[in-house]
This record gives structure tokens, C-alpha cells and sequence, in this order.
């Protein structure tokens, strides 16, 4: 547990994930600047944004646009990775966060990511994650509680 900034988190997720974004996927961020550190795992929360975006890259076939929004909502700092993909079936939304539960062909997905990024979320930082989906539109929605920390120098 260490003191994080959830935006630089996001941005080196980004950076490491550039080469399978940048081959059709125009990522929109929104984050905001006034955001606290808070205690966390910084590594496990880059595992779920690596997993959200992955999963929205795979969602949209490589072709599409990102959007990675925060912000501070009272006692939380709130993540949006939203998606211009075809959308979650209406049947899997209720499930989608339960192991093997997938909507990628057979041999491309574990059903393990969503499932493995929830556990990240609710037991390890006492926060939230929700979907929302559409066809057009999907957004995950992670909700952090702010344990204000220190925040450690950038760069």
C-alpha cells in the first residue's frame, strides 16, 4: 500500500498500452487536475484500467474511441472508461464481473479480467465498479474512497 495518483496511474497504463492503441483507437481524456493521492495498490489499479481499456480495444475490434474521465465526487474519486463499441448483451450485463464470464469468442478471453479487476476494486480498496452498456456506449465506472495520502513527487 502506498501513496497513489490515480491520473498518473492512467496516463502510464496509456503509455504502456500505446503500441495496440494507436492503430485505429483515438483515446479522449478528461481527467481532472484537482484530484487527491490516496492509499492504494498502484499496481493492481493499473491492472484494472489495463484491463477496462484492453477489453474495450477488443470490444471495438481495434477501431473506435476511448474515453478515460476522473473526478471527485464528495468522498471518492470516480473513474469513467467508456467505450464507442458494440455494447455488452443486456443477458451478460447482471454477470459480467462473475468469473468466466465473457463476451469474446471462444480462445480469446478467460472471463477472468473483469472478474479479477472487481476484486481489485470492492476487496482491496473498499470502492465500486459498475457497467453501463449500450450499443454505441459502454462505461465502466471505478468509485475509489479518498484515504487522503502525501502525494508522491511526479515525473
Amino acid at each position: 500500500v502506498q501513496s497513489i495518483n490515480v491520473n498518473d496511474g492512467i496516463e502510464d497504463t496509456l503509455v504502456m498500452m500505446h503500441g495496440l492503441l494507436k492503430r485505429g483507437v483515438a483515446v479522449q481524456r478528461d481527467l481532472a487536475q484537482d484530484l487527491p493521492c490516496i492509499e492504494g495498490r498502484g499496481s493492481e489499479l493499473n491492472q484494472v484500467w489495463t484491463n477496462l481499456i484492453d477489453n474495450a480495444v477488443s470490444a471495438m475490434d481495434g477501431q473506435g474511441e476511448i474515453g478515460v474521465i476522473t473526478r471527485r465526487d464528495q468522498d471518492a474519486i470516480v473513474v469513467d472508461i467508456e467505450d464507442s463499441g458494440p455494447g455488452i448483451p443486456a443477458e451478460l450485463q447482471p454477470r459480467i464481473f462473475d468469473p468466466f464470464v465473457t463476451t469474446k469468442p471462444v480462445g480469446k478471453g478467460t472471463g477472468l479480467g473483469l472478474n479479477i479487476s472487481r476484486n481489485i476494486v470492492v476487496e482491496k480498496h473498499g470502492g465500486t465498479i459498475a457497467v453501463d452498456s449500450q450499443p454505441g456506449h459502454t462505461r465502466f465506472r471505478v468509485r475509489l474512497p479518498i484515504q487522503p495520502a502525501d502525494c508522491p513527487p511526479t515525473g
